[in-house]
């Protein structure tokens, strides 16, 4: 089980080089091992940014720690900007999040539109689980409740955008970020706040929710025409 072939792989290795997913989690339950010198994992570095991505967008924890093991850097970027991390957040593999965030993936570098990881975590197809580890054990995340994107969107915004969510889904992700300091009378691009855009989306228990965290005063501003709210502030 741990012969080389022509190249000096090993079977394990090459089951994760190549995104073998059962085969690999059969090898490491047979007791393979990588045994990669280090001028093999030199050689691969510039061909495991892909495979790496792919690992962490299906939730393929077995290869993506391998991988890992094998030299990938963890906070590679593809195309878009995204890591390892940010697809597997966006993706809902909390399995992998875990991985990589324990084996020191940057939690607060942005994808090309300035996404963060708790954008991601919104507008993917996570559940409030993923949005509570992110806020409570991933070091650097409470720091990006308020950052924008390249539209002026904060997470907060984003829950009032996210149509193919269930309101309690919505709601959760919103309590939580409140709950972590998300500003409620940030305003987006088009000057609107989380209040203003799930209210005219009609997402009416969001709408509802966000309104029962503001304070009298700033119920009375969102009422107001934007021409005359700064005579108020």
């Amino acid at each position: 089980m741990e012969s080389r072939d022509a190249e000096g792989w090993t079977p394990l290795a090459s089951a994760a080089f190549n995104g073998r997913k059962d085969l690999c989690q059969f090898l490491v339950g047979k007791g393979c091992t990588l045994c990669l010198n280090a001028a093999q994992k030199e050689q691969l570095k510039p061909n495991f940014s892909c495979r790496v991505h792919l690992a962490a967008v299906y939730g393929d924890k077995t290869t993506l720690q391998l991988l890992l093991d094998m030299g990938a850097d963890i906070n590679e970027r593809n195309s878009f900007g995204e890591t390892a991390l940010l697809q597997a957040v966006c993706f809902n593999h909390l399995s992998c999040v875990k991985l990589l965030t324990g084996r020191g993936a940057d939690a607060t570098i942005l994808a090309n539109e300035d996404t963060s990881v708790l954008h991601r975590a919104v507008r993917g197809l996570t559940d409030s689980e993923m949005m509570r580890f992110l806020l409570d054990d991933v070091v650097g995340t409470r720091n990006l409740v308020d950052k924008k994107d390249s539209f002026g969107e904060t997470p907060l915004h984003y829950c009032s955008y996210v149509s193919y969510r269930s309101p309690v889904v919505q709601i959760e992700n919103a309590k939580m970020l409140v709950e972590a300091g998300a500003s409620l009378t940030i305003r987006n691009d088009l000057q609107r706040t989380p209040y203003e855009c799930a209210r005219e989306r009609r997402y009416n228990e969001h709408a509802e929710y966000l309104w029962s965290q503001l304070s009298p005063k700033q119920q009375a501003l969102e009422k107001l025409p934007p021409s005359s709210r700064k005579k108020f502030l």
